[in-house]
């Protein structure tokens, strides 16, 4: 059995065994199978994206921004990152690699709606995780993992600075007016424990909200400071949705992962049956659903072989009712090449309301949507 078949059969064992039940059974909920090649082309996308190829930012209504402006050593060495929503406009991150190819550091423009730009931050080593419900400041990471630091679009101001204990890094899973939700891992007696606690980086506090066993390696999760909502991982492959005020739980699946809410908060999207093949473009998921985020009801259900995991490939709030999911047609395998073919890989937008879908005109490997402030 080739490398391909087997990632695929390997996909459907894991999406069997993860025994995906319903927090609520939805008779008559939409389903579509997620096949490009059999879509009709609709719209570009209605949130602004970039273009690495044509190096600009397109926003909706057809107005371009160019981003030569940000090569780097003459245009040699240079690797433009990811676009990020703030207040006034957005984050330009960029990475920066020296004549070997090696990471320096990250260097992060703020780009206005009228095309003016400025250096938030010359040369810094961090990622960005996530920019504030309010679009104010940010929280990056340090090469280390567990450093966490919160970063004011407006200057650059470090706002305040926190060493986590944790393994294998930690997730931001929500970033409000003052507070960020930070997930972190530990592990004791050959089991890992998932903490959930409340950072205030201007005052320096940090307050447990909430520990449970986490049988996976990473830490994962997301959640809202609007609604005080926040998913964590529950027992046998499940997922439990909280109240971060109480921490009463408000609905469970299993064999699903919960991955964004809309961006009114009333729906979130979770994936299932994931698998990597090397052939493939992306991480894939057999399975998209969409739910109610108070309720847990099955709204909608995406089959297909559809990006997950990585937040440049996983399913991207266009609007608080449309996904745009990164797909691929059924592969097969190539004799000659002696490798797996994913054809017709390609963004499409799907309505999460009547699961009707159109693939977008852009190229998926020049195209970086942009990434949403936190809910």
């Amino acid at each position: 059995m080739n490398r391909t078949a087997r990632t695929i059969l390997g996909t459907l064992i894991v999406a069997t065994l993860g025994l995906s039940v319903p927090a609520t059974a939805t008779a008559g909920a939409p389903h579509r199978e997620v096949d490009p090649g059999d879509l009709p082309v609709g719209a570009k996308p209605a949130l602004p994206y970039l273009d690495t190829a044509g190096e600009k930012v397109h926003l909706p209504g057809g107005r371009t921004i160019s981003t030569e402006r940000f090569r780097t050593d003459g245009g040699k060495f240079r690797y433009t990152g990811e676009l990020l929503h703030v207040r006034g406009g957005w984050l330009l991150s960029q990475t920066l690699l020296d004549t070997h190819g090696q990471y320096t550091g990250t260097r992060v423009h703020f780009l206005s709606t009228s095309g003016k730009s400025r250096i938030v931050l010359a040369k810094a080593r961090l990622t960005i995780d996530s920019v504030a419900s309010n679009g104010a400041w940010f929280v990056a990471h340090a090469p280390d993992e567990r450093t966490l630091r919160a970063i004011r679009v407006r200057d650059g101001h470090v706002i305040g600075s926190h060493r986590f204990a944790t393994v294998n890094g930690a997730a931001i899973l929500s970033a409000g007016d003052g507070t960020a939700l930070i997930r972190t891992l530990t592990r004791a007696h050959g089991k890992y424990v998932a903490t959930t606690a409340a950072w205030q980086p201007a005052r320096g506090k940090v307050r447990v909200v909430d520990r449970r066993r986490n049988l996976n390696a990473v830490p994962s999760g997301v959640g809202s400071s609007a609604t005080h909502r926040y998913s964590a991982p529950g027992r046998h492959f499940s997922s439990v949705m909280l109240d971060s005020r109480t921490q009463r739980r408000l609905w469970l699946v299993r064999g699903e992962s919960i991955e964004s809410f809309s961006p009114d908060d009333k729906r979130v999207v979770t994936t299932s049956g994931v698998g990597f093949d090397e052939d493939a473009p992306w991480t894939m998921a057999d399975t998209i659903r969409v739910r109610d985020a108070r309720t847990g009801r099955l709204q909608v259900t995406f089959t297909g072989h559809i990006g997950a995991t990585y937040r440049t490939y996983q399913p991207i709030w266009e609007s608080p009712t449309t996904l745009l999911l990164h797909a691929t047609g059924e592969p097969y395998y190539d004799q000659q090449t002696e490798s797996g073919v994913y054809p017709d890989a390609s963004i499409v937008r799907c309505s999460v309301v009547t699961a009707a879908c159109q693939r977008v005109p852009v190229v998926p490997r020049d195209t970086q949507l942009q990434v949403r402030k936190s809910n």
